[in-house]
């Protein structure tokens, strides 16, 4: 469904139940938006993942966020994290919806941070997987090398330094199945929408991606934040998601390390993480009662 948050509609889905019978009276789940990578993803590879588990034990409401999917595109000026993380918050709005739990997966990790540190009070929580609070050329390269050698290394830094399409390309067919695993369903890249557009221009040499920093935000966070890192990741590695956890007051931050886990955590090692999520929300319930 499209759910209009002013300026455009989001697509909207939603799996699980948000009331259940416990004994003679109804218990409310929490509710967990989930909020997919990219950017050009959309939500189909959380639901055809790790989404099914979740909506075991919480309201899974997925998204396909502005640019993405079969969301609106709105102006292209505006695909940003603020706006982003902002759309977030006109999405919980929109929906009526009681301190939700966001969930965000690499690029959707950066925006769950972001849509923390602009409204504290909202969520209930934050789940960052694979995230990161900023552009780190040299350690991704670092990771590049060691997983891949030099040759490796050297694709994905024309990515980053020369982007093009062509280095894009390049960088999908070399990269991208060493940083993300190798067994990644091809049905569950068939399902996908992908938008290349959104993800060439947060990308690009000019691009959002060279100088976001959320360090300084993260100190506005007023919730209990959990990040999930993967040992093996180039994209984000982990040293990148213990930068997150030192920029968030040390109250609120929890940092997981999956250790054998590239970039594709939902995929490969879908059972351990949904599992840390289960153990986290309960931690929660456990802190409200």
């Amino acid at each position: 469904m499209l759910i209009d948050i002013g300026d455009v509609r989001l697509f909207v889905d939603t799996a699980g139940s948000q009331w259940v019978a416990d004994g003679q009276e109804l218990r409310e789940r929490p509710t967990a938006i989930l909020l997919h990578g990219g950017p050009g993803f959309d939500h189909s590879l959380l639901k055809s993942t790790v989404g099914p588990a979740l909506a075991e034990f919480a309201y899974v409401v997925y998204v396909d966020q502005r640019g993405h999917g079969r969301s609106d595109d709105g102006n292209d000026d505006q695909w940003v994290l603020e706006t982003w993380a902002t759309d977030v918050h006109r999405l919980v709005e929109a929906l009526g919806l009681e301190r939700p739990v966001v969930l965000g997966v690499s690029f959707g990790a950066f925006v769950a941070l972001k849509y923390a540190s602009m409204f504290p009070s909202e969520p209930a929580a934050t789940i960052a997987v694979s995230p990161a609070a900023r552009f780190t050329r040299d350690l991704i390269l670092d990771k590049f090398d060691e997983l891949g050698g030099p040759d490796v290394r050297a694709v994905a830094a024309r990515d980053l330094d020369d982007p093009s399409p062509e280095a894009r390309e390049d960088w999908f067919r070399v990269c991208f199945p060493l940083a993300v695993g190798q067994s990644v369903p091809p049905e569950i890249m068939a399902r996908a929408i992908w938008r290349p557009l959104v993800n060439e221009r947060f990308y690009a040499l000019h691009g959002e991606y060279r100088a976001f920093d959320l360090r300084r935000d993260l100190a506005a966070v007023r919730r209990s934040v959990l990040i999930i890192a993967g040992g093996r990741d180039p994209i984000t590695p982990a040293e990148a998601a213990a930068e997150v956890a030192a920029a968030i007051p040390s109250e609120y931050a929890a940092l997981r390390l999956i250790e054998n886990a590239g970039h594709g955590i939902i995929w490969d090692h879908p059972d351990e993480l949904v599992e840390l999520v289960r153990s986290f929300l309960a931690t929660l319930s456990t802190a409200d009662s």
